[in-house]
Protein backbone atom coordinates (compact mmCIF):
# COMPACT_ATOMS: atom_id res chain seq x y z
CA UNK A 1 0.00 0.00 0.00
CA UNK A 2 1.57 3.44 -1.08
CA UNK A 3 0.56 6.08 1.33
CA UNK A 4 1.22 9.90 0.13
CA UNK A 5 3.86 11.79 2.19
CA UNK A 6 2.09 14.34 3.22
CA UNK A 7 -0.78 11.83 4.68
CA UNK A 8 2.10 9.38 6.13
CA UNK A 9 3.34 12.33 8.27
CA UNK A 10 0.10 12.78 9.55
CA UNK A 11 -0.45 9.00 9.84
CA UNK A 12 2.69 9.08 11.91
CA UNK A 13 1.86 11.68 13.78
CA UNK A 14 -1.68 10.84 15.05
CA UNK A 15 -0.44 7.13 15.78
CA UNK A 16 2.89 8.14 17.51
CA UNK A 17 0.23 10.04 20.19
CA UNK A 18 -1.56 6.63 20.74
CA UNK A 19 -0.17 4.51 23.94
CA UNK A 20 -1.10 0.92 22.56
CA UNK A 21 -2.46 0.38 19.34
CA UNK A 22 -4.24 -3.04 18.37
CA UNK A 23 -3.31 -4.66 15.13
CA UNK A 24 -6.00 -7.14 13.41
CA UNK A 25 -3.04 -8.84 11.25
CA UNK A 26 0.58 -9.16 10.82
CA UNK A 27 -0.23 -7.20 7.64
CA UNK A 28 -1.48 -4.49 8.91
CA UNK A 29 1.49 -4.33 11.47
CA UNK A 30 3.80 -3.92 8.50
CA UNK A 31 1.39 -1.06 7.52
CA UNK A 32 1.76 0.78 10.68
CA UNK A 33 5.53 0.10 10.56
CA UNK A 34 5.94 1.50 6.57
CA UNK A 35 4.61 4.90 8.36
CA UNK A 36 7.12 4.59 10.74
CA UNK A 37 4.77 3.39 13.89
CA UNK A 38 7.14 0.59 15.40
CA UNK A 39 6.71 0.58 18.83
CA UNK A 40 3.52 -0.05 21.04
CA UNK A 41 2.11 -2.41 18.66
CA UNK A 42 0.15 -5.83 19.43
CA UNK A 43 -0.91 -7.79 16.98
CA UNK A 44 -4.08 -9.49 17.82
CA UNK A 45 -7.45 -11.06 15.99
CA UNK A 46 -9.91 -8.98 14.91
CA UNK A 47 -12.95 -10.35 17.40
CA UNK A 48 -15.57 -8.77 15.44
CA UNK A 49 -14.49 -10.44 12.04
CA UNK A 50 -13.73 -13.61 14.04
CA UNK A 51 -16.96 -13.49 15.36
CA UNK A 52 -18.81 -13.78 12.36
CA UNK A 53 -16.48 -15.85 10.55
CA UNK A 54 -17.71 -18.07 13.48
CA UNK A 55 -21.12 -17.48 12.87
CA UNK A 56 -21.10 -18.06 9.18
CA UNK A 57 -19.82 -21.53 9.91
CA UNK A 58 -21.96 -22.43 11.97
CA UNK A 59 -24.79 -21.63 10.24
CA UNK A 60 -24.43 -22.73 6.24
CA UNK A 61 -27.67 -21.52 5.14
CA UNK A 62 -27.89 -19.67 2.57
CA UNK A 63 -30.40 -16.32 3.09
CA UNK A 64 -31.54 -16.58 -0.21
CA UNK A 65 -31.80 -19.96 -1.13
CA UNK A 66 -30.03 -20.02 -4.61
CA UNK A 67 -32.92 -17.66 -5.55
CA UNK A 68 -30.20 -15.50 -7.25
CA UNK A 69 -28.03 -17.26 -9.23
CA UNK A 70 -29.92 -16.38 -12.01
CA UNK A 71 -28.54 -12.95 -11.94
CA UNK A 72 -24.91 -10.96 -11.58
CA UNK A 73 -25.31 -9.25 -8.26
CA UNK A 74 -23.53 -6.77 -7.13
CA UNK A 75 -23.25 -6.01 -3.40
CA UNK A 76 -22.51 -3.09 -1.55
CA UNK A 77 -21.44 -3.69 2.21
CA UNK A 78 -20.71 -1.55 5.29
CA UNK A 79 -22.18 1.67 3.39
CA UNK A 80 -23.28 4.80 5.37
CA UNK A 81 -24.56 7.84 4.72
CA UNK A 82 -21.48 9.33 2.86
CA UNK A 83 -20.81 6.07 0.77
CA UNK A 84 -24.43 5.81 -0.12
CA UNK A 85 -24.65 9.34 -1.96
CA UNK A 86 -21.32 8.31 -4.40
CA UNK A 87 -23.49 4.72 -4.83
CA UNK A 88 -26.91 6.61 -5.98
CA UNK A 89 -24.41 9.15 -7.78
CA UNK A 90 -22.86 6.10 -9.82
CA UNK A 91 -26.12 4.26 -10.02
CA UNK A 92 -27.80 7.16 -12.03
CA UNK A 93 -25.25 6.87 -14.55
CA UNK A 94 -25.26 3.11 -14.97
CA UNK A 95 -28.99 2.72 -14.84
CA UNK A 96 -30.33 6.25 -16.31
CA UNK A 97 -34.05 4.38 -16.72
CA UNK A 98 -33.78 3.21 -12.98
CA UNK A 99 -34.88 -0.16 -11.74
CA UNK A 100 -35.81 -1.00 -15.88
CA UNK A 101 -32.60 -0.86 -16.59
CA UNK A 102 -31.19 -2.91 -13.74
CA UNK A 103 -34.11 -5.48 -14.62
CA UNK A 104 -33.15 -5.31 -18.26
CA UNK A 105 -29.64 -6.36 -17.24
CA UNK A 106 -30.52 -9.47 -15.04
CA UNK A 107 -28.58 -7.53 -12.28
CA UNK A 108 -29.66 -7.29 -8.40
CA UNK A 109 -28.01 -4.50 -6.16
CA UNK A 110 -27.96 -5.53 -2.85
CA UNK A 111 -27.22 -2.85 -0.21
CA UNK A 112 -25.89 -3.70 3.37
CA UNK A 113 -25.65 -0.84 5.34
CA UNK A 114 -22.80 -0.10 8.10
CA UNK A 115 -25.34 0.02 11.04
CA UNK A 116 -28.96 -1.45 10.90
CA UNK A 117 -30.38 1.30 13.62
CA UNK A 118 -33.39 3.00 12.18
CA UNK A 119 -31.45 6.37 11.67
CA UNK A 120 -28.42 5.02 9.79
CA UNK A 121 -31.06 2.57 7.48
CA UNK A 122 -33.06 5.95 6.60
CA UNK A 123 -29.59 7.83 5.61
CA UNK A 124 -29.32 5.04 3.03
CA UNK A 125 -33.12 4.97 1.78
CA UNK A 126 -33.21 8.72 1.16
CA UNK A 127 -30.87 9.08 -1.31
CA UNK A 128 -32.50 6.05 -3.25
CA UNK A 129 -35.84 7.57 -3.08
CA UNK A 130 -34.93 11.18 -3.96
CA UNK A 131 -33.37 9.44 -7.07
CA UNK A 132 -36.56 7.56 -7.71
CA UNK A 133 -34.92 4.07 -7.32
CA UNK A 134 -37.37 1.80 -5.69
CA UNK A 135 -36.16 -1.10 -3.53
CA UNK A 136 -37.43 -3.53 -0.83
CA UNK A 137 -36.20 -4.43 2.51
CA UNK A 138 -34.64 -8.06 2.63
CA UNK A 139 -37.34 -10.82 3.88
CA UNK A 140 -36.63 -14.49 4.31
CA UNK A 141 -39.88 -15.43 2.02
CA UNK A 142 -39.54 -12.07 -0.58
CA UNK A 143 -40.06 -12.71 -4.15
CA UNK A 144 -36.88 -11.70 -6.02
CA UNK A 145 -38.78 -11.02 -9.36
CA UNK A 146 -40.00 -7.87 -9.06
CA UNK A 147 -36.99 -6.86 -6.70
CA UNK A 148 -33.85 -5.12 -8.55
CA UNK A 149 -32.36 -3.46 -5.16
CA UNK A 150 -32.63 -5.19 -1.80
CA UNK A 151 -31.61 -3.31 1.39
CA UNK A 152 -30.35 -5.75 4.12
CA UNK A 153 -31.51 -4.28 7.29
CA UNK A 154 -30.30 -7.29 9.76
CA UNK A 155 -26.72 -7.26 11.20
CA UNK A 156 -24.41 -10.09 10.47
CA UNK A 157 -24.76 -11.42 7.33
CA UNK A 158 -22.93 -9.44 5.12
CA UNK A 159 -20.93 -12.62 4.61
CA UNK A 160 -23.57 -15.07 3.81
CA UNK A 161 -24.81 -12.40 1.37
CA UNK A 162 -21.39 -11.89 -0.24
CA UNK A 163 -20.87 -15.57 -1.64
CA UNK A 164 -20.68 -15.60 -5.86
CA UNK A 165 -21.43 -11.68 -6.00
CA UNK A 166 -19.20 -8.49 -6.51
CA UNK A 167 -18.33 -7.40 -3.17
CA UNK A 168 -17.70 -3.35 -3.04
CA UNK A 169 -17.18 -1.99 0.53
CA UNK A 170 -16.37 1.45 1.24
CA UNK A 171 -14.37 2.08 4.02
CA UNK A 172 -12.68 5.00 6.12
CA UNK A 173 -9.23 5.96 5.38
CA UNK A 174 -6.31 4.17 6.97
CA UNK A 175 -4.87 0.62 7.62
CA UNK A 176 -7.38 -2.26 6.79
CA UNK A 177 -7.67 -6.09 6.67
CA UNK A 178 -10.11 -8.10 4.42
CA UNK A 179 -11.32 -11.32 5.38
CA UNK A 180 -10.66 -13.47 2.08
CA UNK A 181 -13.75 -14.81 0.47
CA UNK A 182 -14.45 -16.67 -2.83
CA UNK A 183 -15.68 -13.31 -4.25
CA UNK A 184 -14.03 -10.76 -6.24
CA UNK A 185 -13.62 -7.56 -3.19
CA UNK A 186 -13.27 -4.02 -4.65
CA UNK A 187 -12.21 -1.28 -1.90
CA UNK A 188 -12.48 2.22 -2.46
CA UNK A 189 -10.39 4.03 0.34
CA UNK A 190 -11.29 8.03 0.38
CA UNK A 191 -8.63 9.96 2.01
Amino acid sequence: MKIKPVVKNLYSFLYSQIDLIFCPSKRIEKVFNQIGINNNLIVAADTRINQIINRSKESSKNIFDNRLKEYSNIVFGSIDKIDINVIVGAMNDAYPNKNEDIKNKKQKIIIVPHECDKQSVLEIVKPLKDSRFSFSFYESKMDFKDTQIIIINKTGILLIVADDAAVIIFVAPGPIDVVQTNVCILFFIFA
